[in-house]
């Protein structure tokens, strides 16, 4: 019996030491491979009590800017990026509007690589609606309403809103009407709601739809997404950045994480072409 006990004693111990071995090991193959990503700073979320954000940004649009990228099974953020959640900032971390990973976060990591400044910390506004068409983003419909209560909240809150970006238009490519109304509707959104928080001079970037998925649903995607830049004629503070050459997930519509990440830093860069980040 004695001997019994001892080998499987031995047995646990033997166990025991294998699994300290093994599951960091299986976390670094995870990071090497990229199905784990880590960003630098802090770890969880917890309230801004201090120092809050001054410079905030306004999240509108709909699923892209929501995200569907799988979100990665550790993640980190900045200590100098926030989110607005119930009424208060917490510590950025994706999602930042529901779900799954979008582009938010990797816009505000690579503004703050950008900015190059330990002092500048981002403050992001989620407002995106997935399958939201451009008249639900008018003045008066509920999800401008909603969004620009939160902006003013935000306000409040001591932040200045320094630039709104924009993923939108899959929704609008079910008809030409819709298609062809797009541009004039989201020339008058970004006046209306810039005008609103007081500064309609801020940046206003948008991303172009990405590549045609040929899905029966959407038969005007490819006429749209060539309609798009037209809106940048005479906005001296628009900027549009492309899409079309990234990946996405199965359904074809929707980007993948890796996509998102690049979408996000291109916001970024489209950004710091109309404001000053140096």
């Amino acid at each position: 019996m004695y001997s019994q006990d001892m080998t499987m004693k031995h047995k646990n111990f033997s166990l025991s030491r294998i699994k300290r071995v093994l599951i960091p090991l299986f976390f670094l193959v995870l990071i090497g491979l990229g199905i784990i990503k880590i960003y630098p700073g802090v770890k969880k979320q917890v309230l801004a009590q201090q120092n809050p954000p001054v410079h905030a940004f306004v999240l509108v649009g709909q699923s892209n800017m929501v995200g569907h990228g799988s979100l990665p099974l550790v993640q980190s953020a900045s200590g100098n990026i926030f989110k607005w959640d119930n009424s208060a900032w917490v510590t950025g971390i994706e999602p930042v509007h529901y779900g799954e990973f979008g582009p938010s976060m990797s816009f505000a990591l690579e503004l703050l690589r950008l900015k190059n400044d330990a002092n500048y910390k981002i403050g992001l506004i989620p407002c995106a609606k997935g399958g939201s068409s451009i008249t639900e983003w008018q003045k008066g419909q509920t999800f401008y309403t909603e969004c620009l209560n939160k902006v003013k909240a935000v306000q409040a809150n001591g932040a200045i809103i320094e630039g709104m970006l924009m993923s939108q238009g899959e929704a609008d490519s079910q008809t030409k009407q819709a298609a062809n109304a797009w541009g004039g509707l989201v020339i008058q959104f970004a006046k209306d709601f810039r005008s609103d928080y007081g500064n309609i001079h801020t940046p206003f970037i948008f991303a172009q739809l990405g590549y045609d998925p040929h899905i029966v649903k959407y038969p005007y995607w490819k006429y749209l997404h060539d309609l798009q830049p037209a809106i940048l004629s005479g906005h001296g503070n628009y900027r549009m950045i492309v899409t079309d050459d990234l990946s996405k997930n199965s359904d074809k519509i929707h980007f993948n994480r890796d996509s998102q990440v690049t979408i996000g830093q291109r916001f970024a860069r489209a950004t710091c072409k109309v404001m000053d980040c140096q």
